[in-house]
């Protein structure tokens, strides 16, 4: 809310558009300083705007101006980009579930936070979108010459005051493969294998049934 100043002559201007006219008043071209507009953070603290995506279906209702935009950055219904590689669709969470069946045929698998789960991969399986509560995952399966790449990136990442982590086991006989790390942002179909952490499963883990990997996925707030 302290985001609004005034020239020596009263106009108002944010910060940001500022910034972008050198520091002067886009009113009068004075100089802008630090002078906060005490009249008009209080207008502004005193309003109540609905989510612009209110119309295709958020419900939050009225939203004190200063929350708008956090809101809005985290909105189910804001439109996201299909995480993978050459996929133009843009559509809410909501939709991510059917999307990805219809058009990827990459099936969604519910779980519970703080838990393990089993995730059962076949040797074609590249992707399973997971679903925790509102949130959304991906697992990822990424096929090499000697195994398989095995990690969790976001769909959306989340809001800065949580950290996703999450962590793998593999097993086969007396072999135990484990992998603990946070979940990752990756940019659309780019691997930079010298920034993701990853499990990596030789093939001597594979059979003709697929895999099998037991997965727990953690959100805590940061302190």
């Amino acid at each position: 809310m302290r985001g609004h100043v005034q020239c020596c002559n009263g106009h108002y201007t944010c910060r940001d558009c500022t910034k972008k006219m050198n520091n002067k008043c886009p009113s009068c071209t004075e100089p802008v300083g630090k002078i906060r507009n005490l009249g008009l953070e209080k207008i502004l603290e005193s309003l109540r705007i609905r989510c612009k995506f209110s119309s295709i279906g958020c419900t939050e209702g009225m939203l004190p101006y200063r929350f708008q935009k956090i809101h809005e950055r985290k909105c189910r219904f804001a439109p996201r980009e299909c995480p993978l590689s050459d996929c133009a669709y843009m559509g809410s969470l909501d939709t991510f579930s059917s999307h990805f069946e219809l058009l990827h045929s990459v099936k969604t698998l519910p779980f519970c936070f703080d838990t393990w789960f089993t995730v059962r991969l076949s040797m074609t399986d590249n992707h399973l979108l997971l679903q925790g509560g509102n949130d959304y995952y991906l697992l990822q399966a990424h096929e090499e010459r000697f195994g398989k790449l095995l990690y969790v990136s976001f769909v959306s990442p989340p809001e800065s005051d949580e950290v996703h982590t999450y962590q793998m086991e593999v097993k086969t006989g007396k072999k135990h493969l484990t992998l603990t790390s946070s979940v990752q942002n990756v940019q659309q179909g780019k691997l930079n294998l010298n920034l993701v952490d990853f499990l990596l499963v030789p093939r001597c883990f594979l059979s003709d049934e697929g895999l099998q990997v037991e997965v727990s996925i953690k959100r805590v707030l940061e302190v």
